[in-house]
């Protein structure tokens, strides 16, 4: 009986030395898998990035025609006599539109320059002293740009033709 349990444990150690296959088929399966899913994303990710960049350079003409661009509307001198004394302001003034509306608010400015130069003066000579003193010009932004508003009007969206007046000079003089 003792040749019994060597035969036994002879026979365990063969068993025990061969690796186990199904564990090995399950591993090698994922693995592929794995590099199947990989190789997949990668060419879905290559050729996606074809329809990102058309998509973009779509954005990007439509995004270049939002930028804003700066159209001179007046740089002259204009009287005021609403104070005690007389004075002469010094303006320059600016549109700011989008580069689609450009040649819109231009071809109108060019048309209508006299009119809307005569129309600029009257909001200076109408003006109180103290909005041509005020230090950011607020009221006299506020009455320009809604002056400029009724001139140009919308676009077809709606929207303002003109976004916004911009007043870099406005320096006064008083007259002797």
């Amino acid at each position: 009986m003792a040749e019994e349990p060597k035969a036994q444990a002879e026979q365990a150690e063969p068993q025990k030395k061969k690796p186990p296959m199904l564990t090995l088929a399950i591993v090698a399966v994922v693995m592929l898998l794995e590099a199947v899913g990989a190789v997949g994303f990668i060419m879905l990710s290559g050729s996606g990035a074809s329809d990102a960049n058309a998509t973009s350079l779509e954005g990007q003409d439509q995004a270049e025609e939002e930028k804003t661009v700066e159209i001179p509307l007046v740089d002259s001198r204009f009287q005021n006599h609403a104070s005690t004394q007389a004075w002469t302001w010094s303006i320059e003034a600016v549109l700011q539109v989008k580069k689609k509306n450009e040649e819109q608010v231009k071809a109108e400015l060019e048309r209508r320059k006299a009119e809307i130069t005569e129309g600029v003066a009257l909001v200076i000579r109408r003006s109180a002293h103290s909005h041509l003193m005020e230090p950011g010009l607020e009221t006299l932004h506020r009455q320009v740009a809604a002056y400029i508003q009724q001139v140009f009007g919308v676009d077809p969206d709606e929207e303002p033709l003109v976004e916004r007046v911009i007043i870099p000079k406005c320096q006064g003089t008083p007259q002797a």
